[in-house]
């Protein structure tokens, strides 16, 4: 059966409107029509949806680490921030010679210079405890610590003979960013691998013409040295 038309239409000033899908109860016809009777409601338990106001995540890159220390990195205070080594450092390493039975020192004049982490060295001319003995250091330094590698080349007519010597050295820069001390390793001339304490003292933070030749001479305490 077909309701009427005045209860499928509404009628508008214009004339006729949209039709509608009838809300009286269903009847069989309307059922056998596939019409519904009702809207379908929602179930019971369901909550309403509502946009989410969550707090974003921060960005990871702005994230602080949780360990601030590595392992097997002493736990010291940090390097300062933005502080540079460069200038002029006395340099002091000792050793032992096995040929002469006996500890020596070895001393230089040495200017650091450094940019970002990476450090170069070398000591300036006639600065050395032995005469034409040149020293030279390539280091990167990680908060106050200095790890690299360093070259000593003997004076020709020394004890040995202008040999070339070269190894590693870490050094720990201590609070106060004007001493290192650590130690080095190397071969010797017994074909034997050395090691012993080596130190640097800072001088002067200037690296200007006028105080590198002021330091262009042999550091004052003179003891045995290798040359």
């Amino acid at each position: 059966m077909v309701a009427p038309a005045s209860k499928w239409m509404t009628r508008t000033p214009a004339g006729f409107g949209t039709a509608r899908i009838p809300t009286a109860p269903a009847s069989p016809s309307h059922r056998s029509l596939g019409w519904p009777s009702s809207p379908p409601s929602a179930p019971a338990n369901s909550a309403p949806t509502e946009p989410c106001l969550c707090a974003a995540a921060p960005p990871q890159g702005r994230r602080r680490a949780a360990v601030r220390h590595r392992p097997g990195v002493p736990d010291m205070a940090d390097d300062k921030p933005g502080e540079n080594h460069s200038g002029i450092w006395l340099s002091r390493y000792e050793f032992f010679s096995s040929s002469r039975d006996n500890s020596f020192s070895g001393l230089h004049h040495v200017v650091l210079t450094q940019h970002g982490n990476r450090i170069a060295g070398h000591s300036l001319p006639n600065a050395s405890s032995n005469p034409d003995s040149p020293l030279s250091f390539d280091l990167t330094i990680d908060r106050n610590i200095v790890t690299g590698t360093w070259v000593e080349q003997t004076a020709p007519d020394g004890y040995y003979q202008g040999a070339r010597y070269h190894g590693a050295i870490q050094l720990l820069i201590d609070p106060t960013g004007r001493r290192m001390a650590g130690k080095w390793v190397g071969f010797g001339k017994e074909f034997d691998v050395n090691t012993g304490p080596w130190e640097l003292r800072l001088l002067d933070k200037s690296t200007a013409d006028e105080i590198l030749a002021q330091y262009s001479a042999p550091p004052a305490e003179q003891p045995d040295a290798r040359n």
